[in-house]
């Protein structure tokens, strides 16, 4: 059995008819950076390493050790998960991935209807869960789409929490207009990752697209509402330290907390910038269907923090 200790699993790569999976030796390497691909990145800068093989190798690999997933943390684009894993990521304790790209080519992978994805996600996990430095606990934040796949995390981590994150849809919608995320432009991301089904929208009309992608995200954090915990945007960043570690046995020093709290007074995508809130317009123009899809979306929205599923 051979040995892939400190080599992380980055991304499935397609070979003819086949799905291979590309390694990357990371060492000791801390996933610090907003997002899982910012500090592959890094390290392809660095030259390091990475070698290909056939998927079973993710099952017959041997690690030293690894950390079983503490919890996954689910958002709905834009409500603060960035945020979240960048505190929990300033702990030394932690492992923290945020949108690895090799768990979202194993989702993408189960959308055709593969044997054995349970097992596929497990082995994917295990190999990203390798104990390194100090760590304890690990972390791991999806991309938005992936609300849609919670009953396959849910079979393969029966008993991990998945917390959700939600926000105003009127304020998501706001912040993409400023910056359009990738799921948001029509394209980009698939209909059938988006859990969208022959959406009807003007191809002009990218306000209309992204409320009927963020409808599909609130109509499945309710149709899987008893496998989530909810976190309101506007709960952030107390609740983390409130009532989140808490509930995971977590416990930080003086100075860990300190960190966190530290980190939660700066921009969640860029670390040295002070963070005041959002900057948006206070009234904005849609059309009559963006409109309508809106005002759906708010009774979803209010479902949503009606539930007692909450996170106080």
């Amino acid at each position: 059995m051979e040995d892939f200790t400190n080599w992380l699993p980055i991304e499935f790569e397609k070979s003819n008819s086949d799905y291979k999976v590309r390694w990357m030796h990371v060492g000791d390497k801390s996933f610090t950076k907003p997002f899982f691909y910012d500090s592959i990145q890094s390290l392809r800068h660095q030259n390091r390493p990475t070698k290909l093989t056939n998927l079973n190798a993710l099952e017959h690999t041997h690690c030293s050790s690894t950390l079983p997933p503490t919890a996954f943390i689910f958002h709905t684009s834009r409500c603060g998960s960035t945020l979240m894993s960048q505190m929990l990521s300033q702990s030394q304790k932690h492992l923290v991935f945020s949108e690895p790209m090799i768990v979202d080519c194993v989702l993408k992978y189960h959308l055709n209807n593969e044997p054995n994805n349970v097992k596929i996600i497990r082995n994917v996990i295990k190999a990203l869960g390798q104990r390194r430095n100090l760590a304890e606990k690990m972390f791991i934040k999806l991309d938005s789409w992936h609300i849609s796949r919670i009953p396959l995390l849910r079979q393969a981590f029966p008993d991990t929490p998945f917390y959700l994150l939600y926000r105003s849809p009127l304020e998501i919608l706001k912040s993409h207009q400023k910056q359009r995320g990738i799921q948001m432009v029509p394209g980009l991301v698939s209909l059938e990752e988006l859990n969208l089904d022959n959406p009807r929208y003007h191809p002009a009309d990218l306000d209309h697209y992204c409320l009927l992608v963020l409808k599909s995200f609130f109509l499945d954090a309710l149709r899987y509402i008893n496998d989530i915990k909810l976190i309101n945007y506007t709960q952030l960043p107390n609740i983390l330290w409130e009532a989140i570690l808490p509930e995971l046995d977590i416990e930080l020093d003086t100075n860990e907390l300190d960190d966190l709290r530290k980190r939660s007074s700066t921009h969640s995508k860029q670390q040295y910038s002070p963070f005041n809130g959002d900057q948006f317009d206070k009234e904005i123009t849609l059309s009559e269907k963006a409109t309508k899809t809106l005002n759906e979306l708010s009774i979803l929205y209010e479902k949503l923090c009606l539930q007692k599923s909450s996170v106080f």
